[in-house]
């Protein structure tokens, strides 16, 4: 088994040099603080957080992306459709942002929409007619 070195930001680590992770320049196991050792633990704990953090960070950036690309095309429809005349057209318009909003869920979306105090069936509602 090689040495443990200490990484100022990881914690200890097998190896020489440099991290593998932070690429942060490696102290000697014998300049290792005391403090270090005895919250080892705890610093582990820590940086399994911090990793956890950076993982949903990243998927939630993903997720905002996606959100963004999927707001821009609802946007290109009002601006390409939504100057038609006619409130016929213009439902339709509506109708393709509401499609293009909630993808899958589409349906679900609708249902809920045409719910109300007097059951699933309160209000309509109207896809309009293409232009």
């Amino acid at each position: 088994m090689s040495e443990q070195w200490y990484c100022p930001n990881c914690g200890l680590v097998e190896g020489e040099e440099e991290c593998a992770v932070c690429e942060a320049e490696l102290i000697h196991p014998s300049l290792i603080p005391p403090f270090f050792l005895a919250m080892q633990k705890e610093i582990q704990t820590l940086t399994g957080a911090l990793h956890t953090m950076t993982v949903r960070f990243e998927a939630d950036s993903q997720r905002i992306a996606t959100l963004e690309k999927v707001a821009e095309e609802a946007l290109k429809t009002a601006m390409r459709y939504g100057a038609i005349d006619g409130a016929h057209h213009k439902t339709w318009v509506i109708d393709q942002m509401v499609r293009t909003l909630t993808g899958d869920k589409y349906d679900e979306w609708v249902k809920e929409a045409k719910a109300g105090i007097n059951g699933p069936n309160t209000y309509d509602y109207d896809e309009g007619i293409a232009p």
